[in-house]
């Protein structure tokens, strides 16, 4: 069946042949962070992104082969041949639950690639602890991991940059909302016009605006 993928394991029919798959930022007990689920449920319900099969690989719990999980020296690659589990029949074939998170994710890629799909990145906003001031955006050690084989595969990569709101004269992260969804869709829409560039594209989500803290305009009189 193919569709989109809810954080509880729901999938939802699909209207277009192409294969997508999210890369998107885990928190310390490998759940997916609250910004990450709110821009699955809003491509969800966008009128565009919705159309599309898009993998969720936070809906399950993926075994490793690597003893840290997402170490960026470990040597798996998510294929047969680099996957360091024992059981061949679990890095060969439709991966399962026991599969390595690794190989498992590489397959679903592999699935894009074939159907001229795609991969969306989330790149989140950084703030320290105890305040919401961001002081850049990056991604998780995992989904390096994930763009490092969206190359090898030769999938085309989306990182979308988590959006702000400049208020009170910080600079502060916001939730996702339709006019991002917009944003991404806008850029799958423009490369499915050719498909032949295969490089990462950035895309850049709105940096908004307070208007409550604007100063207000005097009425004429």
């Amino acid at each position: 069946a193919a569709g989109i993928w809810t954080p509880t394991g729901e999938r939802l029919p699909s209207e277009r042949p192409e294969k997508g798959i999210f890369s998107v930022k885990y928190s310390l007990a490998e759940n997916c962070t609250d910004y990450a689920t709110q821009v699955l449920m809003g491509a969800k319900a966008h009128v565009r992104l919705g159309k599309f099969d898009i993998y969720w690989p936070s809906a399950f719990c993926k075994e490793s082969c690597d003893p840290h999980f997402t170490d960026l020296s470990w040597p798996c690659r998510g294929t047969a041949a680099t996957c360091k589990i024992a059981d061949p029949a679990v890095r060969t074939g439709r991966p399962t639950g026991d599969s390595c998170w690794r190989y498992s994710f590489r397959f679903h890629q592999q699935l894009c690639k074939d159907t001229a799909g795609f991969m969306v990145q989330v790149e989140e906003c950084v703030y320290d602890q105890g305040d919401t001031l961001i002081r850049g955006w990056e991604l998780g050690n995992g989904q390096q991991i994930e763009t490092e084989l969206a190359e090898e595969v030769r999938l085309k990569v989306f990182r979308m940059r988590q959006g702000t709101v400049h208020y009170n004269g910080r600079v502060l992260p916001r939730p996702f909302d339709s006019l991002d969804a917009d944003r991404v869709a806008d850029a799958i829409d423009r490369w499915y016009e050719s498909r032949s560039d295969l490089t990462l594209e950035m895309v850049e989500l709105q940096q908004k605006v307070d208007m409550s803290e604007m100063p207000q305009r005097r009425a004429a009189h």
